[in-house]
C-alpha cells in the first residue's frame, strides 16, 4: 500500500478531512493535498510527523503495513 492510501485510510476511518491531518501534524493544508496527489513526496519534519501521526492510528488503517514500509514506496 502506497503512503496516499495509507494517509486517505485514517482519514475515512477518522472521519477527519485534509484540514484536521494538516492541523494535527502541523504542516499546511496543501501540502497534505500534494502528499495524497502525489504532487510532493513528505520531507523533513513533515515526514517524521506523518509517520508519528500513521503509527498512532494504526488500528485505524487499512491492511497492516508498517508506517515506516511507507518510506520505501514513495522512496523516503
Amino acid at each position: 500500500m502506497d503512503y496516499a492510501k495509507e494517509i486517505n485510510a485514517v482519514l475515512k476511518k477518522l472521519e477527519w478531512g485534509y484540514v484536521d491531518l494538516a492541523h494535527e501534524i502541523g504542516v499546511d493544508k496543501s501540502t497534505v493535498s500534494r502528499w495524497i496527489s502525489g504532487e510532493f513526496k513528505p520531507s523533513g519534519l513533515g515526514k517524521k510527523a506523518l509517520l508519528e501521526f500513521l503509527e498512532r492510528n494504526q488500528d485505524e488503517r487499512d491492511g497492516q503495513s508498517d508506517p515506516k514500509s511507507i518510506c520505501k514506496v514513495c522512496r523516503l
